[in-house]
């Protein structure tokens, strides 16, 4: 046990006296979780929190427009512009200003829209009235008018918020359609009703949208760039343990510590897990730094705190499992790697392309089909795939088991690796 604690104390020295190591594994992660979360909670929350000014020129003026304007402003996420200094603005200007860069969207509503759907409606009506002989009369119209709504994009706008202006234009022409197509039945059985009487009937709106969050237990937690930005953060900090790690590794066979501590009575593998120890407890730190930033420091700035589920048994699973994964990563290319340079430089890009594929910059459903393919090879997949089921889903520990054995899997290779690297080199 005296070489299990001398070990320990090695290791806290060394790391304490290390300033910049310092800051790489304590003082960067905080800084950077927390710019990160300031900026994707941004520009997540762009479209909701600035309204996008939109340009239109409104030659119907009747039942369609209005539909139409309602259900953009409705939709608080954009603001319409239909004056210039007090002047009306025409569709060949409205394209000049989205062209210009001035706004990102242009709507043209052409005049008469309205009336053409009605006469459409009634053409619907009285054609299918006259096929099944209620009128006897053949339509003398039966052709029907189209309507061409102009909307101007700029480049830049993006692709949501194309969608969505497109989808809300579609959504209340529709609607406003139907509303006459009833109408319009309604008037002409009216006409065949004795005098007098009258067909009413209102258009009943029976469709409600009610949006919710699919979660076994029916959780509160919403999803939002904290959720998503401490966990990712959390592990891309756990693996970066993989440059102090690996140079303290490199620097005892340099130095002549390494042999010193093979020729001393005892086991090597006690001191080599005090190594382990000291570096855990340092992963175990740098996830409550990132716990108090999510839920103290973030909501300073006006963005939601962050919930971490209710089975807290689960997620010390999982740090602990993620920690020994980081650590693991550190002893192998420690083992393997010759010099400080080479560690570092390959230990963090290998870092950074398990995070990128890992869905820790992006979110993985965001990814092409090809990338998503190769996410489930990445060990911080699976650690931030379990977060986020702790986190968002208010999962419990069966069902972030088999990734939990999964990391361990990857934990215990690593290991394997620098220990039958070092024999063979040794044996060589």
């Amino acid at each position: 046990m005296k070489r299990f604690f001398a070990s320990i104390t090695k290791e806290i020295l060394l790391i304490l006296r290390d300033k910049a190591g310092m800051v790489l594994l304590f003082l960067m992660p905080v800084a950077l979780v927390f710019i990160m979360v300031i900026i994707q909670d941004a520009a997540i929350n762009s479209l909701n929190d600035n309204k996008i000014p939109l340009v239109m020129v409104d030659r119907d003026r009747d039942t369609l427009s209005a539909k139409i304007r309602s259900g953009i402003l409705g939709s608080g996420n954009f603001s319409i512009v239909e004056t210039i200094n007090g002047d009306s603005i025409s569709p060949a200007e409205a394209q000049q200003l989205v062209a210009d860069g001035k706004f990102q969207i242009g709507i043209i509503l052409p005049s008469g829209a309205s009336d053409t759907l009605r006469s459409n409606a009634k053409t619907v009506v009285k054609k299918s009235f006259f096929e099944i002989g209620i009128i006897p009369v053949v339509p003398s119209d039966t052709t029907y008018d189209s309507i061409d709504i102009v909307v101007y994009f700029d480049p830049s706008l993006r692709a949501a918020s194309k969608t969505a202006i497109s989808a809300m234009i579609s959504e209340y022409a529709v609607r406003t359609e139907a509303q006459m197509v009833y109408k319009m039945y309604a008037e002409v059985l009216t006409s065949l009703l004795p005098e007098g009487k009258e067909f009413k009937s209102e258009y009943p709106e029976v469709i409600n949208y009610r949006e919710s969050y699919a979660t076994e237990n029916l959780t509160t937690i919403q999803p939002n760039a904290v959720q998503h930005n401490i966990p990712s953060w959390t592990l891309f900090a756990m693996f970066f343990i993989v440059i102090p790690l690996s140079s303290s590794l490199i620097k005892e066979k340099e130095e002549g510590t390494y042999l010193r501590l093979v020729t001393m009575p005892g086991s090597y593998t006690t001191i080599f897990l005090g190594k382990i120890f000291v570096y855990l407890i340092v992963a175990i730190i740098q996830f409550f730094l990132m716990m108090m930033v999510g839920f103290y420091l973030v909501p300073v700035m006006g963005m939601p705190s962050l919930v971490i589920g209710h089975d807290y048994i689960a997620l010390a699973a999982l740090v602990l499992s993620s920690a020994l994964a980081a650590i693991g990563f550190g002893v192998m290319i420690g083992t393997v790697a010759t010099t400080n340079q080479q560690a570092a430089s390959f230990g963090a890009i290998i870092v950074m392309i398990l995070a990128a594929i890992g869905g820790l910059f992006m979110p993985s459903y965001m990814m092409p089909a090809s990338v998503r393919h190769i996410s489930d090879f990445s060990p911080m997949y699976w650690a931030h795939e379990s977060f986020q089921d702790l986190f968002i889903r208010d999962a419990h520990l069966e069902t972030i088991a088999p990734r939990l054995l999964k990391i361990l899997i990857f934990a215990a290779a690593c290991y394997m690796v620098a220990f039958a690297y070092k024999r063979f080199k040794k044996v060589k």
